[in-house]
């Protein structure tokens, strides 16, 4: 019978700086009471699994910055920021990096890295010492828990429009590895 409410609020601004580049600018807040944790998953708590057990009123906010170039040559990047905060003492910064190469008309290979890193819940642990964890909250789930990732990708899209231009439904299809 448990319930869950949320509230989300953003605010974004687009600005176009000059003809090749493009600006983005956003805050989002959110504010979720009601049920956060997961009713099945269990937690290591004083030498024993116990049903993970998180506080009921979660404030979060996130910033980002976007921007977006057009380098000439049919390449572009695309940058952007964001930090992200919340009541739990969780907190992150995400980088992330994408450059595009358009290699002929139909094929345009893409290049991406992200760095993201995050702090741990105040109460989150991957074992509690007693059965009260940490001021009465238990955690098992990971994506409470710090860490650090790097992303490295590629992507590959070919878009035969000369084959698939009178196709109808089919002439925006795209194959992308």
């Amino acid at each position: 019978s448990a319930r869950k409410q949320v509230v989300h609020f953003n605010l974004i601004a687009t600005r176009v700086l000059d003809p090749r580049t493009v600006l983005r600018l956003g805050v989002e807040f959110n504010r979720q009471q009601g049920l956060q944790h997961n009713t099945y998953r269990n937690v290591y708590a004083g030498g024993t699994p116990l049903p993970e057990l998180h506080p009921s009123e979660r404030r979060r906010e996130d910033l980002f910055v976007k921007l977006s170039r057009y380098l000439g040559e049919r390449s572009s990047l695309n940058a952007e920021y964001r930090y992200y905060q919340d009541d739990w003492q969780l907190d992150s910064h995400t980088l992330g990096l994408k450059l595009n190469q358009y290699l002929g008309e139909d094929l345009v290979v893409r290049y991406r890295y992200r760095f993201y890193r995050q702090s741990g819940a105040w109460f989150w642990a991957e074992e509690y010492a007693t059965t009260d964890g940490e001021g009465g909250y238990r955690s098992g789930d990971y994506r409470l828990g710090p860490f650090d990732a790097h992303l490295f990708g590629g992507r590959l899209e070919w878009a035969p429009r000369a084959l698939v231009a009178h196709l109808g439904l089919l002439r925006e299809a795209r194959l992308r590895a």
